[in-house]
Protein backbone atom coordinates (compact mmCIF):
# COMPACT_ATOMS: atom_id res chain seq x y z
CA UNK A 1 0.00 0.00 0.00
CA UNK A 2 1.29 3.19 -0.96
CA UNK A 3 1.66 5.67 1.77
CA UNK A 4 2.39 9.86 1.51
CA UNK A 5 4.33 10.72 4.65
CA UNK A 6 7.18 13.38 6.15
CA UNK A 7 10.20 12.97 4.97
CA UNK A 8 10.72 13.93 9.10
CA UNK A 9 8.68 10.29 9.85
CA UNK A 10 10.93 8.17 7.74
CA UNK A 11 12.74 5.73 9.19
CA UNK A 12 15.48 3.06 8.37
CA UNK A 13 13.55 -0.38 6.52
CA UNK A 14 10.65 1.86 4.88
CA UNK A 15 11.02 1.03 0.69
CA UNK A 16 10.76 4.91 -0.52
CA UNK A 17 8.58 4.69 -4.11
CA UNK A 18 9.17 8.48 -4.78
CA UNK A 19 10.19 11.60 -3.14
CA UNK A 20 7.99 14.47 -4.11
CA UNK A 21 9.30 17.44 -5.48
CA UNK A 22 11.36 18.40 -8.20
CA UNK A 23 13.78 16.48 -9.61
CA UNK A 24 16.26 18.61 -9.07
CA UNK A 25 16.24 18.91 -5.57
CA UNK A 26 15.80 14.84 -4.85
CA UNK A 27 19.50 13.93 -3.47
CA UNK A 28 19.27 10.47 -4.97
CA UNK A 29 19.59 8.97 -8.61
CA UNK A 30 17.50 6.23 -8.57
CA UNK A 31 13.65 6.91 -7.89
CA UNK A 32 12.65 3.65 -5.56
CA UNK A 33 15.08 2.10 -3.02
CA UNK A 34 15.10 0.66 0.32
CA UNK A 35 16.20 2.68 2.94
CA UNK A 36 18.87 0.80 4.89
CA UNK A 37 22.21 2.95 4.86
CA UNK A 38 21.78 5.70 7.43
CA UNK A 39 23.88 7.91 5.53
CA UNK A 40 20.63 8.01 3.24
CA UNK A 41 18.47 9.00 5.78
CA UNK A 42 20.39 11.88 6.49
CA UNK A 43 20.79 12.59 3.29
CA UNK A 44 16.65 12.46 2.54
CA UNK A 45 16.11 14.53 6.05
CA UNK A 46 18.68 17.24 5.28
CA UNK A 47 17.32 17.40 1.48
CA UNK A 48 15.10 20.37 0.79
CA UNK A 49 12.49 18.16 -0.33
CA UNK A 50 9.06 17.93 2.39
CA UNK A 51 7.27 14.63 1.53
CA UNK A 52 7.89 10.77 0.17
CA UNK A 53 5.51 8.15 -1.13
CA UNK A 54 6.47 4.65 0.89
CA UNK A 55 5.42 0.89 -0.37
CA UNK A 56 4.23 -0.41 3.34
CA UNK A 57 4.08 -3.64 1.24
CA UNK A 58 8.22 -3.55 0.43
CA UNK A 59 9.31 -2.25 3.83
CA UNK A 60 8.37 -0.37 7.06
CA UNK A 61 5.21 1.43 7.74
CA UNK A 62 4.61 4.58 9.66
CA UNK A 63 1.86 4.95 12.57
CA UNK A 64 -0.42 7.39 12.02
CA UNK A 65 -0.71 8.75 15.83
CA UNK A 66 2.21 8.02 18.30
CA UNK A 67 1.32 5.78 21.02
CA UNK A 68 1.85 6.70 24.44
CA UNK A 69 1.91 10.70 24.05
CA UNK A 70 -0.56 12.44 26.48
CA UNK A 71 -3.01 15.51 25.04
CA UNK A 72 -0.63 18.05 25.69
CA UNK A 73 2.34 16.17 23.52
CA UNK A 74 -0.13 15.39 20.95
CA UNK A 75 -1.24 18.48 20.33
CA UNK A 76 2.33 20.41 20.39
CA UNK A 77 3.01 17.10 17.65
CA UNK A 78 -0.03 18.01 15.14
CA UNK A 79 1.28 21.65 15.71
CA UNK A 80 4.35 21.11 14.43
CA UNK A 81 3.06 18.97 11.55
CA UNK A 82 0.99 21.98 10.80
CA UNK A 83 3.43 24.44 11.01
CA UNK A 84 5.68 21.99 8.39
CA UNK A 85 3.06 21.46 5.83
CA UNK A 86 2.63 25.63 6.21
CA UNK A 87 6.47 26.11 5.31
CA UNK A 88 6.53 23.44 2.38
CA UNK A 89 4.79 25.36 -0.49
CA UNK A 90 4.30 23.20 -3.84
CA UNK A 91 4.30 25.27 -7.10
CA UNK A 92 1.68 24.50 -9.47
CA UNK A 93 2.63 24.49 -13.03
CA UNK A 94 -0.57 24.70 -15.15
CA UNK A 95 -0.39 21.89 -18.26
CA UNK A 96 -0.81 24.75 -21.72
CA UNK A 97 -1.22 23.34 -25.43
CA UNK A 98 1.63 22.69 -27.40
CA UNK A 99 1.46 25.53 -29.48
CA UNK A 100 1.51 27.88 -26.76
CA UNK A 101 4.47 26.00 -25.51
CA UNK A 102 6.60 25.64 -28.52
CA UNK A 103 7.60 29.46 -28.76
CA UNK A 104 9.25 29.47 -24.89
CA UNK A 105 10.24 25.80 -25.16
CA UNK A 106 12.24 26.81 -28.01
CA UNK A 107 13.97 29.96 -26.31
CA UNK A 108 15.08 27.28 -23.61
CA UNK A 109 16.53 24.91 -25.81
CA UNK A 110 18.44 27.35 -27.57
CA UNK A 111 19.79 28.47 -24.55
CA UNK A 112 20.45 24.84 -23.25
CA UNK A 113 22.55 24.02 -26.30
CA UNK A 114 24.59 27.02 -26.13
CA UNK A 115 24.96 26.08 -22.71
CA UNK A 116 26.17 22.83 -22.99
CA UNK A 117 28.30 23.75 -26.09
CA UNK A 118 30.23 26.69 -24.02
CA UNK A 119 30.42 23.76 -20.93
CA UNK A 120 32.64 21.36 -23.44
CA UNK A 121 34.96 23.95 -24.43
CA UNK A 122 35.46 24.83 -20.46
CA UNK A 123 36.22 21.13 -20.24
CA UNK A 124 38.75 20.92 -23.53
CA UNK A 125 40.21 23.81 -21.54
CA UNK A 126 40.48 22.04 -18.22
CA UNK A 127 37.75 23.80 -16.09
CA UNK A 128 35.64 22.78 -13.66
CA UNK A 129 31.67 23.00 -14.80
CA UNK A 130 30.08 25.96 -12.76
CA UNK A 131 26.85 23.89 -12.14
CA UNK A 132 25.48 27.01 -9.80
CA UNK A 133 25.37 29.17 -13.65
CA UNK A 134 23.10 26.27 -15.33
CA UNK A 135 20.65 25.37 -12.87
CA UNK A 136 18.47 28.35 -13.43
CA UNK A 137 18.82 26.59 -17.22
CA UNK A 138 17.79 23.32 -15.52
CA UNK A 139 14.90 24.98 -13.70
CA UNK A 140 13.96 26.35 -17.01
CA UNK A 141 13.59 23.30 -18.88
CA UNK A 142 11.89 21.56 -15.81
CA UNK A 143 8.91 23.99 -16.40
CA UNK A 144 8.87 23.62 -20.01
CA UNK A 145 9.12 20.36 -19.74
CA UNK A 146 6.39 19.84 -16.65
CA UNK A 147 3.77 22.44 -19.03
CA UNK A 148 3.93 20.58 -21.96
CA UNK A 149 6.59 17.88 -22.38
CA UNK A 150 5.37 17.10 -26.13
CA UNK A 151 6.95 21.20 -26.82
CA UNK A 152 10.36 20.44 -25.47
CA UNK A 153 11.37 16.80 -26.55
CA UNK A 154 10.25 17.85 -29.69
CA UNK A 155 13.04 19.86 -30.01
CA UNK A 156 15.42 18.10 -28.87
CA UNK A 157 14.87 15.25 -30.95
CA UNK A 158 15.86 17.88 -34.01
CA UNK A 159 19.13 17.06 -35.29
CA UNK A 160 20.93 19.22 -38.14
CA UNK A 161 24.34 18.48 -39.98
CA UNK A 162 26.44 20.47 -37.19
CA UNK A 163 25.23 18.73 -34.48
Amino acid sequence: MLKKINIRDVKLGMYIQEICGSWMDNPFWRKSFKLTDPKDLKTLTECRLHEVWIDTKKGLDIKAIPVGLSEEELQKEIDLQLQWTAQSTVTFIPHVPVHEEFEQARKVHGKAKKAVTLMFQEVRMGKAIQTDEIAPLIEDIYQSITRNPEAFLSLSRLKNKDN
